[in-house]
């Protein structure tokens, strides 16, 4: 019984990895609009506070890069760990939020 559940816990996690942002990321990054965003590790756990920069241009801000245009965010710094980010296009969502960009380590 005990390796069952383990057994689908593992398959649910690698469902939602797969989900969210398949091919080997770390986070995932929701545009919320107005600069609103919500940072989600893959098993959709909130990894920055959606209040912790919530209204701020974060392409202005050193924990972010940004590209030139058409802007998106190119990487993250948590837990004083740098990501690089970039957008996916087949990437899923977390809690109703539509996951824009992807980040690896």
């Amino acid at each position: 019984m005990f390796r069952s559940t383990i057994a689908v816990l593992a398959l649910a996690a690698a469902a939602a990895s797969q989900t969210i942002c398949p091919g080997g990321y770390d986070l995932g990054i929701a545009d919320l609009g107005n600069q609103h965003y919500k940072m989600f590790d893959l098993m959709c756990m909130n990894v920055i506070e959606d209040d912790d920069y919530a209204g701020q241009n974060v392409c202005m801000i050193d924990k972010f890069t940004c590209s030139p245009e058409p802007i998106t965010i190119t990487g993250v710094k948590v837990d004083d760990k740098w990501y690089q980010c970039e957008y996916v296009e087949n990437s899923g969502s977390c809690i109703d939020e539509h996951i824009t960009v992807c980040c690896w380590y």
